[in-house]
Order: structure tokens, then sequence, then C-alpha cells
């Protein structure tokens, strides 16, 4: 079953996605019964949440990535709260090589910075299979991880965007200053890297995730680039539940 906030974002035009997965950036048109700014407008932030959404368990595991702040520098130090002790917890299912993932990450910052001391956000990479070029950015982004540095790794791939070849992810992680005969170790026995994205995908399977981005904010599951306001009003909502 869909979110209630899925459903007011139900312009979203909607392609093939391994296993039912579809990419939120793939395409964005407003309803045809909708303007096209109407479509996207949050409603007011204090709004509370339609009782008739869905609440899903969301437990963080050992192995995905935690960012605390907005700088990635900082993203891994807990600032007041940390693990489970944190008041919202932010899952995100993304592919590099999307779009609109790469335009949330703006919005991601900017709450991580709204609500410092009291967020942790999480990244689950979950690349498109006809995005060539998200898997083998995905199996960087881990092999940064290996060596602690995934978020600098993670800001890095989507700044690069528009080029994520071999030779890119190699330039990309020397700049963030990786050990590189270790780095190519990894992309060359890529297995633990792969087992860990099938994980991801398997997990985003069993949430009803079908495009990226998606989020779930404290359980509650947003879909597509929404602007900061659409979060602000889940998350102050969520908190007085």
């Amino acid at each position: 079953m869909m979110l209630g906030r899925s459903t007011a974002h139900r312009g979203f035009i909607l392609s093939l996605f391994i296993g039912g997965f579809i990419p939120w950036g793939g395409r964005l048109q407003a309803s045809p019964t909708q303007p096209a700014a109407a479509a996207h407008a949050p409603g007011p932030e204090t709004a509370p949440i339609d009782p008739a959404d869905e609440i899903f368990s969301t437990p963080v595991n050992d192995s995905d990535p935690v960012r605390y702040g907005g700088s990635a520098k900082d993203a891994p130090l807990p600032d007041q709260c940390a693990g489970d002790a944190c008041e919202i917890t932010v899952i995100e299912y993304s592919d590099f090589q999307c779009p609109f993932c790469r335009k949330g990450q703006a919005t991601a910052k900017q709450l991580l910075n709204k609500y410092r001391g009291r967020i942790r956000w999480i990244v689950r990479d979950a690349p498109l299979p006809f995005h060539d070029r998200a898997k083998p950015a995905a199996i960087a982004a881990f092999c940064a991880k290996v060596q602690g540095k995934y978020w600098q790794m993670h800001d890095a791939l989507y700044k690069s965007q528009s080029d994520l070849s071999d030779e890119a992810l190699r330039r990309l992680a020397a700049s963030q200053g990786l050990n590189m005969e270790k780095f190519a170790d990894c992309l060359a026995h890529p297995q633990v890297a792969e087992d860990h994205i099938k994980a991801n995908l398997s997990s985003g399977a069993a949430l009803g995730v079908s495009g990226t981005p998606t989020y779930f904010v404290n359980g509650h599951r947003l879909t597509g680039a929404l602007p900061f306001g659409e979060f602000k009003r889940v998350i102050e909502s969520s908190l007085q539940e």
C-alpha cells in the first residue's frame, strides 16, 4: 500500500525497475488535473500526518552508513544524539546516477543542519539496472566506506554525476585521500560490495520501495525529490505521535 503522501505525488511517470522498482528520477510530470506548481507544492508544515498512512518498521543495520551532520567531515560523528537515541531517523534509498537523487542532496544537508543533534541520516545505495554507471559508483562508495570515507566519496560522486567512468572513480578516490592500492583491490574483488548492494535492494523491496529517491522519515515513506518543507512537515508531525 502506498502512503497518503505518495498519492499526493501521483503525477510521477513510472518506468520499469528491477523486480518492480521504478525510477522516480526518470521523468516527472504534474497530474493532468493539477497545475505543475501545485502538484509539487508542500502542504502546511504543521499539518498532521494522515492516520491512514502506513508506518514502516525500518531497523538500521550495522553496515548502514550513518550521517549526523551536513558536512562530509563531521558526517559520521554523533552530535548530541547517536544511534537509536536520535529522535529523527531518515533512511534514503538512492542511485548515484539518478538526477533527482542528486537534487535531493541539498535538501538532505539542509535538514541535517536544521535538526543537528536530533537526526541521523542513513543512505542505502540502490542502483537502477538501466543506469550503467550506478552500480560501479555504488561499489566505489562501498570501497571508500571500508576505508572510513563513505560520505566523502558519496558527496564527490554526486558532484561528478555527469562522469562516473572508471577513470573518474579512481580520480575521485584519490582526491579523497584513499589508499589507492586498497581501493583498486576492493574494486577488483567486489563480492562483498555486491552483497551489500543486494541486501539494500532486498530491504527496499520488502518496504515497498518502487523508485529512487525514496525516504523513510521515522517510518513514514516519502518518494521523489521533495522540498524541504514537506520533509519538515512530516518530521514535526512524527515527533508529536
